[in-house]
């Protein structure tokens, strides 16, 4: 749970329900997992062989979901 003080998280969770709202779910799992997405790329890149978790670095997804 997020910290109800912590009104940045809340205020980005509302926006990103908002703008996704109408999606569906297969709409979602593309965005979120599907092909040249950056959690694709990583478990890619590691042959779908993830024992550990991998940080994906923040540069990686900002330029995905602002080009």
């Amino acid at each position: 749970m997020i910290p109800e003080e912590d009104r940045i998280s809340h205020e980005l969770i509302e926006w990103v329900d908002e703008r996704h709202a109408g999606l569906s779910r297969t709409s979602l799992e593309v965005l979120a997992i599907g092909p040249n997405s950056p959690w694709r790329r990583v478990v890619e890149e590691h042959s779908f062989m993830l024992s550990d978790p991998v940080e994906i670095p923040q540069a990686v997804i900002a330029h995905h979901f602002t080009a």
